[in-house]
């Protein structure tokens, strides 16, 4: 396992291709009693997630749920045929259909829409009230604090707010 995150974390190959190199190796890997084929496809998720935040709509759980009789079989082939490449053919397909299902639905443009009002009602409790804490804009707009912190550093790097003093005891400034 050490091997395999060594090398995912060094491998330059796209990120389509390696996250499902990573789930194949892993599944063949079998480091669980139970749960390899879950976390499995977990770790997949997480690595389409951080690739493109479109990915967070499409879990590669979601992915093969119709496909599930496909999936194990290209599991076998690859076993079989000692190389992923079924598999990895297999996954690939699946993710682009995947993907053209999404832009039917233009989720992406949910997303943004979705993105620009989260930023812009922080503005708006920042005006209110520029000591506001990141957990306290988390309790308003129920959103997780790594979201809120996020979407902060996007403001930042848009020049639409900036932080005045240290993180303890400074204060906001929304840019106009």
């Amino acid at each position: 396992m050490r091997d395999l995150f060594e090398w995912i974390n060094s491998t330059n190959i796209h990120p389509l291709i390696a996250s499902s190199v990573f789930h194949y190796e892993f599944e063949f890997i079998h480091p669980f009693s139970d749960g390899n084929g879950r976390i499995g496809r977990f770790w997949q998720s997480l690595m389409l997630y951080k690739y493109k935040d479109a990915f967070l709509y499409t879990p590669i759980e979601s992915m093969i749920r119709n496909k599930q009789k496909e999936y194990y079989t290209a599991l076998e082939d690859s076993g079989s045929a000692g190389e992923s490449t079924p598999f990895l053919e297999y996954m690939l397909e699946v993710i682009l259909e995947t993907l053209k299902e999404l832009e039917k639905k233009s989720i992406p443009n949910n997303a943004q829409q979705n993105a620009q009002q989260n930023a812009q009602q922080i503005l708006s409790e920042i005006s209110k009230d520029k000591y506001i804490t990141i957990k306290q804009l988390s309790v308003i707009c129920k959103l997780g604090t790594r979201t809120i912190q996020k979407i902060i550093n996007e403001l930042k790097d848009q020049n639409r707010l900036k932080r005045v003093g240290a993180n303890k005891g400074g204060y906001w400034e929304v840019i106009v």
